[in-house]
């Protein structure tokens, strides 16, 4: 299946990684020109007037041989600065910021003068500042001690699948007359504002893309190779029709999606804008291509180059953020295949063409997803394969099986689940109905272990930060430790909603979205950003990390405490609390039982503790009145929760880190294969995780070479399906690739890995992440 990259995107790909992350002061400057000099009144109104005046004098470009235009920034991979979400953290760290281990970035010192100015006239109006004046000195020491992580305290939130259906079905012109004349009926000013606001946008948006459609003209003219200046002449057309009005060809569709793309890229710096189920509504825009006698060659390069054009998008985070989502993830999440609304099976030629555009342009970008169920052919499955052994980390496979239960359980009819996609990582989402803040935060289960030992004090830092659930001594059954366990959890749990809600109030309040808005269903009908609660759908989700750990270690008590009372509670903590712990008692308990193995002993204090943290949160609201929905994954969290853990009763020392993903186990812990690993997985209800689960899997590329590998692949796919697991993902490389990837890493600019729900280029990761990877088990 898989071919060789045509001329074209062999260059575009080579061209692409010529780039370096640069930030890009555009954005920032135009912005907050466009707040200041705003005639309207109301928050999204100058908002609107705001990304307005980006859109209409930002920079743009159309790089040679592209066939797509649309960019974020001034150059490819260069991200854009949000001054309305935070300016702090930036402001300290502009001078530093191309020395950072994770996510470095280039900018020039005179630009640097001019961002400072912009950022200090921030300081104080922007949502970080409000939201760190509401809250608590609970949550502040909860933060401190990594207890919990709190998203979206500096950036938006993002984690969206828009209705690009009917922007490339209809044209932004059909909604623009549908918001003026729903304006002639709306009295309340609030609807007025809502409406102006969109108006304004997509004005703007149709702007944007006639400014594009002058640069191809202009660039036509100045060609000199008749073929190109052709190309660009047809640019020029399409985009200035689209996204004004309907696509009528695949071109026009792929480049209407683009545009629209691109812009809610620019209004907010929340990641995880993900296109969703692209194969089946671009189908009928490919059929029509077809029809008029194009070449599937041309077809694959189309696809090929946006698949590129994902690539040029790029976001900087504070260093926290960075840690937490470290080598430049943006988790522009593409899912192919699935069912329909009545259950059919809709795989299509289109599904073959994305996994096609994967595998011939090796980028980190998209995240290539598949949904799969017991009604995909055999034929799929092997293309899926073929695509996860070339060791790109993708695709990642979504069981329809686990996933559509888990939907109608967070209140989405059977209809509308069946037509889920995923965002971000694993957090599924049926497209344009829903505002998820899919990542609300993040509680550190191994955390809370290490807080149970030591009362409630962080030993590390010596904050009273969890409750006093009781001395050593007074914990004398395991069902004792267990229930002063839960009281920990049951406290982080409280203090991340908690937080999270004053930050998603501070998000409705002082950054609304006017443009993406429009896009999902309800708002235009209530008049209300998705910020606010406008959308059918209202979700929070609440991610578990180091659940793995927390289950190893209460395994190691319960062994050596409880049943076979070989050491005491109190010995065990001296010696973990010791600098240099005992190295024969730190393998020791490394030799207890440990999840990933098939061993009930471990596997079901696992599911229990899972079942436990999915209960915490059924009675829980969220600001805009809807549900915490309950995720297990990690993203690169599991490096920055590291830090502030110490030695932990299953062997963990200070310094290693937590296990990836959400359910993998922990690294090298896995000894008895991919069989009973995949086991030890199935013992946890997924179905009950709303949020979805990420499960890792490293295999040496020896088991999928050739036809024979590719049925193995299929065959441990096909495993994880039937047992219940709800996502599977594969890093397919060598432990020698990777280590030589360290040594050289010029030689391995494009090596692209699979951390967590994302991969990137192994070569962009910090050092701790790297060799996370590398310690993972690597089956043979």
């Amino acid at each position: 299946m898989i071919r060789k990259a045509s001329k074209r995107i062999s260059f575009l790909v080579k061209d692409f990684l010529r780039y370096e992350p640069t930030l890009c002061i555009e954005r920032a400057v135009l912005y907050d020109e466009g707040y200041e000099n705003s005639a309207h009144q109301s928050i999204i109104c100058k908002r609107a007037d705001a990304i307005a005046n980006v859109l209409d004098h930002m920079t743009l470009y159309i790089l040679p041989g592209e066939l797509i235009a649309g960019n974020q920034a001034s150059a490819p991979r260069s991200a854009p600065v949000f001054p309305e979400f935070a300016t702090k953290w930036l402001l300290s760290e502009l001078d530093v910021l191309h020395l950072r281990k994770s996510s470095s970035f280039k900018i020039a010192n005179d630009k640097k003068e001019i961002l400072r100015k912009v950022l200090t006239k921030w300081n104080g109006r922007n949502v970080n500042d409000h939201i760190m004046n509401n809250l608590s000195d609970e949550i502040k020491d909860a933060e401190k001690t990594l207890a919990i992580i709190h998203s979206g305290l500096s950036s938006g939130t993002g984690h969206m699948i828009i209705d690009y259906e009917m922007v490339i079905e209809h044209g932004v012109k059909n909604l623009l007359t549908l918001l003026q004349q729903k304006k002639e009926k709306e009295v309340s000013q609030e609807a007025q504002d809502f409406l102006d606001s969109g108006i304004i946008v997509l004005e703007a948006a149709i702007r944007f893309a006639k400014r594009y459609s002058s640069l191809a003209t202009e660039l036509s003219k100045k060609e000199k190779e008749t073929e190109r200046s052709q190309e660009l002449s047809r640019m020029a057309e399409i985009l200035d029709k689209v996204p004004e009005n309907p696509a009528n060809d695949l071109y026009e569709a792929v480049q209407s999606f683009f545009i629209v793309h691109t812009i809610l890229n620019i209004e907010t710096n929340g990641h995880s804008i993900s296109p969703g189920r692209f194969d089946q509504y671009m189908y009928p825009y490919y059929l029509k291509e077809i029809a008029k006698g194009t070449s599937p060659q041309f077809i694959q390069e189309l696809i090929d180059s946006l698949w590129i054009k994902f690539n040029h998008f790029n976001k900087i985070r504070d260093i926290q953020g960075s840690k937490c989502f470290d080598g430049y993830p943006l988790f522009q999440n593409v899912i192919l295949g699935g069912i329909n609304e009545e259950g059919d099976d809709v795989v299509n030629e289109l599904s073959y063409i994305c996994l096609e555009a994967t595998a011939e342009t090796r980028l980190p970008q998209p995240s290539l997803s598949v949904r799969i169920s017991s009604t995909e052919s055999d034929k799929f499955y092997s293309a899926a394969a073929e695509v996860a052994a070339l060791g790109l980390g993708m695709p990642a496979f979504f069981n329809d099986h686990v996933i559509i239960p888990a939907l109608t359980k967070a209140g989405y009819t059977l209809e509308e689940a069946r037509q889920y996609g995923e965002v971000g990582c694993v957090e599924p989402q049926v497209p344009g109905t829903t505002q998820g803040f899919y990542t609300a935060g993040y509680v550190c289960l191994a955390k809370c272990v290490e807080l149970v030992l030591h009362n409630g004090i962080d030993p590390i830092t010596g904050i009273v930060v969890g409750p006093n659930t009781g001395e050593l001594c007074s914990l004398k059954t395991f069902a004792d430790f267990m229930r002063a366990y839960d009281e920990q959890v049951a406290r982080f749990c409280f203090l991340l909603t908690h937080g999270a809600n004053i930050i998603e109030k501070m998000h409705s309040k002082l950054t609304p979205s006017p443009f993406a808005s429009l896009f999902i269903e309800d708002c235009v009908e209530r008049c209300k950003s998705f910020e606010e609660g406008g959308a059918r759908y209202n979700f929070s989700a609440v991610n578990a990390v180091g659940m793995v750990n927390a289950a190893d270690s209460l395994a190691s008590i319960k062994k050596i405490v409880y049943d076979e009372k070989t050491v005491s509670l109190e010995k065990l903590v001296e010696i973990l609390d010791s600098s240099a712990p005992d190295a024969g008692f730190m393998s020791y308990l490394m030799a207890q039982p440990k999840y990933g193995n098939d061993d009930p002993y471990v596997d079901n204090i696992a599911a229990d503790i899972s079942q436990k943290f999915c209960d915490q949160f059924k009675s829980m609201k969220n600001a805009r009145g809807g549900i915490f929905t309950v995720g297990f994954q990690s993203i690169s969290t599991h490096i920055a929760f590291s830090e502030a853990v110490g030695n932990l009763p299953d062997g963990k020392r200070f310094g290693e880190v937590l296990a990836d993903g959400g359910v993998s186990a922990a690294q090298g812990r896995d000894k008895l294969g991919p069989t009973a690993l995949i086991k030890s997985v199935s013992c946890i209800d997924q179905c009950q995780f709303t949020n979805g689960s990420l499960f890792n899997i490293k295999l040496n590329p020896s088991v999928v070479q050739g036809k024979d590998g590719i049925e193995v692949l299929v065959s441990i796919i096909k495993a994880c399906r039937d047992l219940g697991i709800g996502q599977v993902q594969f890093n397919v490389v060598s432990r020698e690739t990777l280590l030589k990837a360290q040594k050289e890493p010029q030689k391995y600019a494009n090596l692209v890995v699979r951390v967590a729900g994302f991969s990137v280029f192994f070569t962009a990761i910090c050092r701790d992440l790297q060799e996370d990877i590398i310690r993972r088990t690597e089956h043979k």
